[in-house]
């Protein structure tokens, strides 16, 4: 029971039932071994080089230096993390300069590249986990470990949710029948941004969920700043609306032939082909 008040006030201690019930207690238990066996000697000295990844014998050809214990870790295990961790960033930034070099982002094969960084950021994390398992790290290093897996899976899917409805959205636009720059092509690929941007809103609500925060209060915020955008970008949701109203009705098409506005002067005739529509 927790101590209400006195000098220990705030500790557990045995109750007064359970201090009387203690002989019954006792009267179950003596018969049993005080203690099990350890079937691994010198155990305290050994767990910090304990693991699945080195054979025992192999440990014991280490350097003495290199079995010495720091912080519930044998020195190796250490040396052994930070050198996947610096592979690890080192892999990454290869994979993103490689995917990156030469994207124009308007075909499908550059939205395809884009993600296979956060492929690689998921297969990072499921090395540091196999890491944390094979390595056999205890206490607070595993704990931290494991948590850096998990912020970087879901910052992965984030981003993979992010980057992967342009993907569908240009494998549609490549297709014959809808031009590059058409409204159409520009409103399938705001259709997909947004899908992208409320996909990883939820899963960073989801997220900071999991953490403690408050997911009424983060929705309540969320719906305050998006009044105030929404107020501050009057102009761009009116021109939006026109670009809805465009698709709706669709007076003009790209490669169409056509006069627009009022001429200034007599020499000056605003007419041309329609190379583009956007949704401005």
């Amino acid at each position: 029971m927790r101590v209400a008040d006195g000098e220990r006030a705030g500790q557990f201690l045995f109750s007064i039932s359970t201090v009387i019930r203690a002989k019954e207690f006792y009267e179950k238990v003596r018969s049993l071994p005080y203690r099990r066996d350890v079937p691994i000697k010198n155990y305290i000295k050994k767990r910090p080089n304990l693991n699945r990844m080195f054979a025992p014998n192999t440990i014991k050809r280490f350097p003495e230096w290199l079995k010495r214990g720091a912080y519930e870790q044998a020195v190796w295990k250490w040396l052994s993390l930070v050198i996947l961790i610096v592979l690890i960033v080192l892999v990454t930034m290869i994979v993103h300069r490689l995917t990156r070099r030469g994207i124009s982002g308007r075909t499908v094969s550059d939205h395809l590249r884009r993600l296979s960084t956060p492929l690689a950021l998921l297969l990072m994390s499921l090395v540091f986990d196999l890491a944390n398992v094979q390595l056999s790290l205890t206490g607070w290093v595993s704990v931290g470990i494991a948590w850096i897996s998990v912020a970087i899976r879901y910052f992965a899917l984030t981003w993979f949710i992010w980057t992967g409805p342009m993907v569908v959205a240009e494998s549609i636009i490549s297709s014959p029948r809808i031009h590059d720059q058409s409204l159409n092509a520009h409103l399938l690929r705001l259709v997909a941004r947004a899908f992208g941007i409320v996909a990883a809103i939820a899963i960073i609500l989801y997220i900071s969920n999991q953490l403690g925060a408050p997911l009424y209060g983060l929705v309540a915020g969320l719906g305050v700043g998006g009044l105030a955008l929404a107020l501050a970008a009057q102009p761009t949701i009116e021109n939006f609306i026109g670009s809805l109203n465009l698709f709706a009705d669709k007076p003009v098409r790209v490669g169409d032939f056509c006069r627009y506005g009022e001429d200034p002067t007599m020499d000056w005739q605003r007419i041309g082909y329609i190379e583009s529509i956007g949704i401005r």
